[in-house]
């Protein structure tokens, strides 16, 4: 394979590689964000479900 075509897939697959990290990162923080969502909605609901076990 020529140099420079071997040097350019080199290239390519670090700026791969690198984008699926940034993919990796922002799926991670999305994740911790569904969660603190589901959470607040939990506790939103906790009082409501509380007060229905009583009756």
């Amino acid at each position: 394979m020529d140099q420079k075509i071997a040097e350019r897939i080199a290239t390519a697959l670090e700026n791969i590689v690198e984008k699926l990290g940034s993919i990796e990162i922002k799926i991670e923080e999305l994740s911790y964000e569904v969660q603190s969502q589901g959470n607040m909605i939990c506790e939103s609901l906790a009082p409501t479900i509380a007060e229905e076990c009583d009756n």
